[in-house]
């Protein structure tokens, strides 16, 4: 799946659960 952080005021996406 995905999720969604944000880190530096920026929105990083990375993905989870491969």
């Amino acid at each position: 799946g995905r999720d969604y952080i944000v880190q530096d005021g920026d929105v990083i996406e990375f993905k989870v659960g491969v």
